[in-house]
């Protein structure tokens, strides 16, 4: 009997550690609302120092957005976010510190088609602005994320990111410094495997 007991509260204890602690229903303007009238819905999830907090299309369930928080309530960002549209594109991802944009933040307009990459200061000004316009394919082409059959690279993934590290170059400054990050590459390939 006392196992049984023991593994019940044990049990109970994980799923209260481990579950959804809020639920919120919200309307076009993120303003406080019953279900029914609501546009969005927040989840917030405790992990470990931080929260998980998602806002949900209600009547899709599909992500409006993820969130890393050090506070709910007032709302504090603190760590990666990323938003999507209604048809669950990523619009656009960085990184918060106090609220703040810091860091690399990459904006998609109409599904990938025009990219702004954005690098934030510590104080949320804009260091530099870089826009991939892929507009120049044919109109009669659209870009997608995703299609039935993905482009590989010949030789494989393992090839694709040697060729990749070899091209990248860092300057013996940058070296000497123990200066690190991530480098994120974007292209399109058209349906002759043409890169652009």
């Amino acid at each position: 009997m006392k196992s049984i007991l023991f593994t019940l509260l044990f049990t109970i204890k994980l799923s209260f550690c481990f579950s959804q602690i809020d639920k919120t229903y919200y309307n076009e303007s993120l303003e406080k609302c019953d279900k029914e009238k609501s546009t969005y819905f927040r989840t917030v999830t405790k992990l470990e120092d931080k929260f998980l907090v998602i806002y949900s299309f209600t009547n899709t369930n599909s992500y409006k957005s993820t969130e890393i928080c050090t506070s709910v309530d007032p709302i504090i960002k603190n760590g990666i976010c990323t938003y999507y549209d209604h048809a669950g594109f990523k619009t656009c991802e960085g990184t918060f510190t106090d609220n703040k944009k810091s860091g690399r933040w990459v904006t998609r307009v109409e599904n990938g088609k025009d990219s702004t990459v954005e690098d934030f200061l510590s104080d949320g000004n804009v260091k530099a602005t870089q826009t991939a316009n892929t507009s120049r394919i044919s109109s009669s082409s659209r870009v997608y994320s995703f299609v039935e059959k993905m482009p590989k690279f010949t030789g494989g993934d393992d090839v694709m990111n040697k060729y990749f590290s070899s091209q990248f170059v860092m300057s013996n400054i940058d070296l000497k410094k123990n200066i690190h990050g991530k480098v994120f590459i974007e292209f399109v390939v058209d349906d002759h495997g043409s890169i652009s």
